[in-house]
């Protein structure tokens, strides 16, 4: 009886050794990685009316558990990264993808720590709007280049930063509007239209006049809305739209823009009134 109680303590003081939780130990194989580098693309907006924006991408360590120590990463430029990205969506004919002018943003460091007991640091990048097309695709092409320790994952190694120029008037608006022959037609009942108002300058928004929204429109039929320091409009066309006059005002409070324009078509001669109001989600 002695010798099989003392075999039983025995078993029961190994197996206590042995009762470790699983989810103390690292699960899978650390590797450290751009967050957002396996969709390929992120967009981050820089506002028309700033000097600069400050804006940032995440290196991460993947696996179950935090950093034991100190990562060090340093990351670099993959332009390569932008044609690939341009091959494998979108057609010759489409705007392509452009590295965005070296001059037009900078890096405070060109490498970050991934802290013991942390997952993730902030790459910080600032970026200069002045001089931004709203018609071009800028992206920033970064990759991993080295890490003090552990690996690189190698799969989706490549993070596209899209710079997307904005101002606090663009957006998506309901438009409702009535047209009238001139000089001397009746108004048309009014017509109910999504319009998307693309950010042009700090203060300047453009859209297109009834047609569909595609790029092959903007130059025969778009817009511009210039908000004046009086909140009046300064109404312009963009390329070819034959545009006679323009005028009306935006209203800050309901941010909602009334306006009136006249334009020619062949040789008859219209004038349109309406409202754009903002999308509640715009």
């Amino acid at each position: 009886m002695r010798t099989f109680i003392i075999s039983a303590i025995a078993v029961l003081a190994l197996i206590a050794c042995n009762d470790e939780n699983p989810i103390d130990a690292e699960q899978y194989f650390k590797q450290i990685y751009i967050v957002g580098a396996d969709g390929d693309m992120i967009t981050r907006e820089v506002a028309y009316d700033s000097i600069f924006t400050e804006t940032f991408v995440s290196v991460a360590i993947g696996g179950s558990l935090p950093a034991d120590r100190d990562v060090n990463v340093a990351l670099v430029e993959e332009p390569e990264g932008i044609a690939v990205y341009n091959r494998k969506n979108l057609s010759v004919s489409e705007t392509q993808y452009q590295p965005l002018a070296r001059a037009a943003y900078e890096y405070a460091t060109e490498s970050v720590t991934i802290r013991a007991g942390e997952v993730y640091a902030k790459f910080p990048i600032t970026i200069y709007p002045t001089g931004l097309h709203c018609d071009s695709l800028y992206a920033i092409p970064l990759k991993i280049a080295t890490v003090s320790d552990y690996s690189i994952r190698a799969a989706d190694t490549v993070l596209l930063v899209r710079v997307l120029p904005v101002n606090a008037l663009a957006g998506i608006y309901f438009s409702s509007t009535t047209r009238q022959v001139l000089p001397d037609g009746a108004p048309s009942s009014p017509v109910g239209l999504s319009r998307t108002l693309t950010a042009v300058n700090a203060n300047t928004v453009r859209f297109i006049h009834e047609a569909a929204e595609v790029a092959e429109n903007i130059s025969a039929s778009a817009i511009t809305f210039s908000v004046n320091a009086n909140n009046t409009l300064t109404v312009a066309a963009w390329d070819a739209f034959p545009l006679l006059d323009g005028g009306g005002t935006h209203d800050p409070s309901t941010e909602t823009f009334t306006y009136w324009y006249t334009y020619t078509s062949g040789s008859t001669s219209y004038r349109v009134e309406g409202q754009l109001v903002p999308n509640e989600n715009r």
